[in-house]
């Protein structure tokens, strides 16, 4: 079978004739190298035109397909700012699954190295990496835009953001300059790989969570008609998301630190102060979602003890 090593007309130093490109990567790397490098930023010698084409593209997304779907033929009442929100979060659903599968075989493909330099595997994957950033990043750039900064313009008196809004918009922020950096010094990608994968990997069951919650504030789309679909579902999205927040994440921060911070290979695959961001974002993110994963495991208490039945006294 042909790798993507054989597409890409050319091969890395390090490429092993061996090393073969999953399926559904290709089309990661195909966008990488299709896309003109228009522009790339003097000093840092790093291209952000697929950036912003994916932030275009996006956009194109939720006005031209999914608004039209949802509004048209599911029953979501046109204008509303809560169908706004649902639409979003479709949006967003999107994004994470083809994230989540992407970063999931770069994963189990290479070695499993927080620091490892891009350099070091096949240039299929670096390729593949470099354009999974890169539609990170627009998506970043279009849902900071058209979930939090448009919704928020009140006429007259400007963008009123909430203080939720405004955390979500510092994760973006911080999502943005992680990859960014990721991009810059070829290197952390691996890193940057499994915090997408274990965050977008229960993004989709999330946003399809909020979505029943907002179809069931406006009373539309059928949704009395899944409610035990709902309540199975919240179940599962529960046991996932408290297992990659809580006894996961406590495994591999400990190993991303040691890594980026107190080995040689790592301290010169990654600056020091790069390695520093890294871990404030990591620990950042789980910290900040303490709330949530504690809900989470209530959640999964509750469903048990509804399966189990009333105890007999």
């Amino acid at each position: 079978s042909c790798t993507c090593m054989d597409i890409n007309m050319g091969k890395n130093k390090h490429d092993k004739p061996s090393a073969q490109c999953p399926t559904l990567l290709r089309p990661w790397i195909f966008i990488q190298n299709a896309t003109p490098k228009i522009l790339t930023l003097p000093y840092l010698n790093v291209d952000i035109t697929l950036t912003l084409v994916c932030a275009l593209f996006l956009y194109g997304l939720r006005n031209f397909i999914i608004e039209p779907i949802m509004v048209g033929s599911l029953g979501w009442p046109s204008g509303d700012r809560l169908t706004n929100k649902a639409i979003c979060n479709a949006v967003s659903i999107f994004h994470s699954s083809v994230l989540a599968v992407g970063s999931f075989f770069i994963l189990i493909t290479q070695p499993f190295v927080p620091s490892e330099p891009m350099s070091n595997g096949p240039k299929w994957c670096k390729d593949a990496s470099h354009g999974m950033l890169q539609f990170c990043c627009g998506y970043m750039i279009y849902d900071a835009i058209f979930a939090f900064v448009v919704p928020a313009y009140v006429p007259g008196v400007g963008i009123v953001l909430s203080s939720k809004d405004k955390d979500f918009l510092l994760h973006h922020l911080a999502s943005f300059l992680f990859m960014f950096i990721v991009r810059t010094i070829e290197a952390g990608h691996i890193c940057n790989m499994i915090i997408i994968f274990f965050g977008e990997g229960t993004n989709p069951m999330m946003n399809f969570k909020a979505n029943c919650e907002l179809a069931r504030a406006l009373n539309c789309c059928g949704i009395d008609s899944i409610v035990t679909l709902e309540a199975v579902h919240n179940f599962a999205f529960s046991a996932i998301y408290f297992f990659l927040r809580v006894p996961f994440a406590a495994v591999i921060l400990p190993y991303f630190t040691y890594d980026l911070l107190f080995t040689d290979k790592g301290r010169q695959s990654v600056p020091w102060h790069c390695g520093v961001f890294f871990n404030i974002c990591f620990y950042g993110v789980v910290l900040g979602s303490m709330p949530y994963s504690w809900r989470a495991l209530e959640v999964v208490q509750e469903g048990i003890a509804l399966l189990r039945g009333p105890e007999i006294v």
